[in-house]
């Protein structure tokens, strides 16, 4: 009933194989497994995923027999030059439906 895990290691994945990627992952509901580990994902491309899970937290028009959006709950970018920046919109990305405002600090 619709993609859970999505394996992409070592396919040589641009930021701009990212951005498209992102379009994807806001409009899939049952998503909650992204493997992108070992690609050349650098902190634009980091940046555009982390709206694209956002994006899919707040899904509106969801497949008949999906109450509810799916969320990303492991997310594999290791050894992808993402950078400091990179790390953070994930960061936000994970947090952005949290009602702890703790944990939308980030140092």
């Amino acid at each position: 009933a619709g993609l859970r895990v999505l394996e992409l290691q070592s396919n040589s994945l641009t930021d701009e194989c990212a951005a498209i990627l992102a379009e994807g992952i806001a409009r899939s509901p049952t998503l909650s497994q992204l493997m992108l580990a070992r690609n050349m994902i650098s902190c634009k491309g980091a940046q555009d995923l982390a709206s694209g899970l956002e994006r899919q937290r707040v899904l509106k028009d969801l497949p008949l027999g999906i109450t509810q959006p799916g969320i990303v709950l492991e997310l594999d970018v290791s050894m992808n030059p993402i950078g400091d920046d990179g790390a953070e919109a994930f960061a936000r990305a994970a947090t952005a439906c949290s009602m702890d405002p703790a944990a939308l600090i980030f140092e």
